[in-house]
């Protein structure tokens, strides 16, 4: 079965790993769930969705499942075999006729917390795909990168910069962030937004001769009217620095809730 799976961990800035944690269950096994290749049963949907924050039905797409069911057939029949277990699913699903569901406080991922009293996941149709994925050419280690230029890809602007211009995203490039950024996994970047200190970054250098200059994803401990100061998790050092005149510009990497507008 087709789901969101994939989608809502990106967009709340996990790795499969982080999900699997969450969730208690290993990497491996989200693969699969995001793959299509396990069952998405209603117990991996109560997992998930309190890993996620999220109701369990924002885990189905929007279009038709693969088994014939369309959308609110889907979420009925999840309901009917919900309706007989006890606890937090003694309540039906309730379709919105906007493919986004209510999380209710049963939901909270930690037990005594309360959850908002509604959260909304927009339909994937409805998020434009529109924010450019610039290219990355490797550069002399696995933690650096530069900008080549091209744009690679475009994929769908999340609900909380729809009106945002400048936005781009990148693929993440080396395991230095890790486990906050795994490579291969999508970050999107405001220009227009300031970086503060315990935010993660990107940050270019000056090039030489009109050259692309080296540029890093890193988390930012401090910026002294000289020195920018940096941390990084793999292997974990929290005093790398460069001279600021050296530093080109700085993008903010945006969190999953201002990526949700929340």
């Amino acid at each position: 079965m087709s789901n969101r799976i994939k989608e809502l961990r990106r967009l709340r800035g996990l790795t499969q790993d982080n999900l699997g944690k969450l969730a208690g269950t290993g990497r491996s096994q989200i693969v699969k769930l995001e793959r299509g290749e396990r069952r998405l049963t209603v117990e991996w949907m109560r997992r998930l969705a309190r890993a996620l924050e999220c109701h369990p039905a924002d885990l189905l797409l929007d279009e038709p499942m693969t088994d014939g069911f369309g959308e609110t057939e889907a979420d009925a029949s999840f309901a009917l075999e919900r309706s007989s277990e006890s606890g937090v699913f003694d309540r039906h699903v309730q379709a919105h006729t906007s493919g986004s569901y209510g999380m209710e406080a049963e939901f909270a991922p930690h037990s005594g917390e309360a959850a908002p009293a509604s959260v909304s996941v927009p339909s994937t149709a409805s998020l434009l795909r529109d924010v450019e994925v610039r290219g990355v050419a490797v550069g002399g280690n696995e933690s650096c990168f530069e900008f080549n230029g091209e744009v690679v890809d475009r994929v769908r602007r999340p609900p909380g910069i729809a009106g945002a211009s400048n936005v781009f995203a990148i693929y993440v490039v080396g395991q230095s962030m890790s486990p906050r950024f795994e490579e291969g996994e999508i970050v999107f970047v405001h220009p227009g937004r300031p970086a503060t200190s315990g935010c993660d970054v990107i940050v270019e250098l000056h090039g030489h001769n009109g050259d692309p200059g080296q540029c890093y994803i890193k988390r930012l401990v401090k910026k002294t009217p000289t020195r920018t100061v940096l941390q990084q998790f793999n292997p974990a050092r929290d005093d790398i620095s460069f001279d600021n005149d050296n530093i080109r510009a700085m993008y903010r990497i945006l969190t999953a809730s201002e990526l949700l507008g929340v």
